[in-house]
């Protein structure tokens, strides 16, 4: 059985020099910004202690109902912060 999966890449920029920022592509294949590099990337991930779907907190959707009870479980803070934020950005637009 397969299964359908969101994508986090790399995107690199004209300016080669320039860091690779990282985007997440969700099921509906919209793109969303995560982080300006990298490492912000992986703070992230760290911050979410990596719970599978994280990313989907970061799109307007948000993160799926299984990666809702990871998050619940394992960083409840997290998913506080990012509900908080989620409303907050409902209230002003």
């Amino acid at each position: 059985v397969t299964r359908a999966c969101a994508q986090v890449c790399l995107v690199y920029r004209a300016d080669r020099r320039a860091a690779p920022e990282v985007w997440f592509q969700d099921l509906a294949c919209g793109w969303h910004y995560l982080a300006p590099s990298f490492t912000c990337y992986f703070r992230l991930a760290v911050a979410h202690l990596g719970v599978r779907g994280w990313q989907g907190c970061y799109a307007p959707c948000g993160a799926d109902p299984v990666a809702r009870q990871w998050m619940r479980l394992y960083c409840p803070e997290r998913l506080h912060a990012n509900d908080r934020a989620a409303e907050a950005a409902e209230a002003g637009g």
